[in-house]
């Protein structure tokens, strides 16, 4: 009698392979909180990073302009990074006097305007006690309060914050003349990683058609910038402010943040108006015109310069706006539409970030 063949083991079920990034969320967003976290802790290195990253890209344009004219492109590098450095710091010394000139007058300034605004103060100082007589009823007028005195520890933390800014500013300087000087070699090095010589090719494009937009980008928000701080300037000079190149370069600087930015100027030059001039009117007139040449620029002179296939969709703007600010600070709000828009057009070129395009205003389509 033969014995009976085995019987056939159950085939072993495939396992399938594991989802892509893009396919897995749990993954994705784990991701996506450690490198929130990672950038939050590590603001003090990140931070000059990136700002000596976004300044090569919008200084490369003058250093291949100088490498046209026949120079070597260190010596073009540091020839840009030294008229950088030169420049602002003769911004600060023309710039300093009047903002310390002014915050030395800071406390008779505010005994200046709460004496023009004592007819709006006092009926808000009558409510004021009206409602303190009204507690002191309901707690049967017991208890006194505490007041605790506490060593102030400002000096102290003003030197510890100077000497980090100071290291920062060498960091972004020393950083952005090597980023300069080394050109395309640096992207052509990170590009080798790639075995496949399709997608070696595809990669160089692709950097380099983010490059030309963050550029195009940059450079154009920086004239308009520029040209907000002349023309605040001139019309400040023309209403008799005091100061007004002070005022033109914070509404220069300030316009890097949507919304706060303008706000905030707004603010500044309303106070300092009502504080240098006797009428109401003519003090409150150097922010209305602050508000007209922000209406110009954010209705008319961005959307034509810019265009439309950069333009962000406003509550992602202040999405970004508010989780940077969070994160960084005032370092966070100036970067934070930067970022945005190297995430904007990143969408449109590389497979992974497609998702995110329809919420930034893009297509998703594959432009490279």
């Amino acid at each position: 009698m033969q014995p009976s063949p085995p019987e056939p083991s159950p085939p072993t079920p495939a396992v399938p392979p594991p989802p892509p990034w893009g396919r897995a969320p749990a993954l994705t967003g784990l991701l996506v909180l450690a490198v929130c976290y990672t950038l939050y802790f590590a603001a003090e290195i990140v931070l000059p990073l990136l700002v000596a990253l976004l300044l090569s890209v919008v200084l490369a344009p003058m250093v291949r302009w100088l490498r046209r004219r026949h120079l070597p492109r260190a010596l073009a590098a540091l020839l840009v990074t030294g008229a950088l450095v030169g420049g602002v710091g003769w911004g600060v010394e023309m710039l300093a006097a009047p903002a310390a000139d002014w915050l030395h007058r800071a406390p008779q300034s505010l005994r200046a305007l709460e004496a023009k605004l004592r007819p709006v103060k006092e009926p808000v100082e009558q409510v004021q006690r009206a409602t303190e007589q009204m507690e002191r009823l309901a707690t049967g007028g017991s208890g006194e309060p505490r007041v605790a005195v506490r060593t102030s520890e400002f000096g102290a933390l003003a030197v510890v914050s100077a000497g980090v800014l100071m290291a920062q500013a060498v960091v972004i300087v020393v950083l952005l003349f090597f980023l300069l000087s080394s050109g395309d070699r640096l992207m052509h090095q990170l590009v080798r990683v790639p075995r496949d010589p399709h997608r070696r090719r595809r990669l160089v494009a692709v950097a380099r058609r983010i490059r030309q937009d963050v550029t195009a980008y940059l450079g154009t928000v920086t004239l308009i910038n520029a040209g907000m701080g002349v023309a605040a300037a001139l019309a400040l000079w023309a209403l008799d402010m005091p100061n007004p190149a002070l005022w033109g370069a914070l509404t220069a600087v300030l316009n890097y943040i949507p919304y706060a930015g303008a706000i905030t100027t707004m603010a500044v030059v309303g106070l300092v108006g009502v504080l240098s001039f006797d009428e109401l009117w003519r003090g409150l007139l150097p922010s209305a015109v602050i508000l007209a040449l922000h209406l110009l620029e954010s209705d008319m002179l961005t959307p034509l310069m810019v265009g439309r296939r950069l333009t962000l969709p406003p509550l992602m703007v202040f999405l970004a706006l508010t989780v940077w600010t969070w994160m960084w600070g005032i370092a966070g709000a100036i970067l934070a539409v930067p970022m945005l828009v190297i995430l904007r057009v990143a969408t449109d070129h590389v497979d992974a970030l497609r998702p995110l395009a329809p919420f930034l205003g893009g297509s998703g389509r594959r432009k490279v």
